[in-house]
């Protein structure tokens, strides 16, 4: 963990992803919520492609940090299932 916050607190983009191939990651658990503290951002369900390529396209662009996150959660062209809230 103390590898993680010493890169972030240097400006590197942390994102935390799944390994499995239908795999999601949320704040549910510690970990997450951490990681989230310390300013790193979740992939959610974006595959490994998906998170390469946004990362690479939003560095590119030359952007600031804290939009290349914002815009890291947010669905650019299909790479993150919309959540719809459904109430009862």
């Amino acid at each position: 963990m103390s590898l993680l916050e010493g890169a972030m607190a240097k400006g590197t983009l942390v994102v935390v992803m799944s390994q499995c191939n239908l795999g999601s990651v949320t704040d549910v658990y510690e970990t997450g919520k951490v990681l989230i503290a310390k300013g790193a951002i979740l992939a959610s369900d974006m595959s490994k492609e998906a998170v390469l390529a946004k990362v690479s396209y939003l560095l590119g662009k030359g952007l600031p940090l804290d939009k290349v996150k914002l815009l890291m959660m947010i669905n650019m062209k299909g790479e993150l299932t919309e959540k719809i809230q459904i109430y009862n």
